[in-house]
């Protein structure tokens, strides 16, 4: 007998079989878009161990990934590869219709975390007070409990914000995103059993 499990590929539902008895969903392919980031952006999503986005200028952009959830709890990682002096670098969830041509958190379709500030941006401004940073070198975990509504972080493997959810989220489709400016982000991934540092309490089942 075989179930299947619904993943939204930008307007599409794509409908992936869960063999009866692994317990575990189809590991995770999340890559950053080709499409759905700023004009100044480079993408780069040959595999899912080369996958890279950059922005080499000084004009704000974000991106996404290839894979949204509505439903679930969902996990991703992404690795903190440079940052050389822009606005700050940020991480978090948007969605399609997110203005990329600004910073993640700019509108009301996105949430981003930033590094320099401590705070989750929302709408254009900080929804949160002082919850943590990460930094360049770094892997950044995000989860997502779309049941709760809640978003929360993690600098390589340990929970920021003492635990806590970062920031309540509205409901919709949301996927990876990152990028402010002069940054660049890489090793966008969303298989649990992969992950540089895992974070305690999930499992392959909370694959992004």
């Amino acid at each position: 007998m075989i179930l299947s499990s619904t993943v939204t590929y930008g307007q599409i539902n794509t409908y992936l079989p869960i063999p009866i008895g692994t317990g575990k969903p189809i590991a995770s392919t999340v890559q950053y878009s080709t499409t759905n980031h700023g004009s100044s952006a480079s993408i780069s999503s040959t595999s899912t161990t080369n996958d890279t986005y950059t922005n080499p200028t000084s004009t704000q952009n974000c991106g996404i990934g290839n894979i949204g959830y509505s439903t679930g709890i969902h996990l991703f990682e992404v690795y903190y590869a440079a940052y050389t002096g822009g606005t700050s670098s940020i991480v978090g969830i948007g969605k399609t219709t997110t203005n990329f041509g600004s910073y993640l958190g700019a509108d009301t379709t996105a949430y981003g975390w930033f590094a320099y500030g401590s705070v989750v941006y929302n709408n254009g401004s900080p929804i949160t007070g002082t919850i943590g940073t990460y930094g360049v070198g770094h892997w950044v975990e995000i989860a997502v409990n779309f049941g709760a509504l809640k978003m929360y972080g993690f600098n390589d493997g340990v929970p920021a914000n003492g635990g806590a959810a970062l920031c309540s989220i509205a409901a919709g489709t949301y996927y990876p995103g990152v990028g402010v400016s002069l940054d660049k982000w890489s090793n966008l991934n969303g298989n649990y059993a992969t992950m540089a540092h895992p974070p305690s309490g999930y499992s392959t089942a909370n694959n992004w």
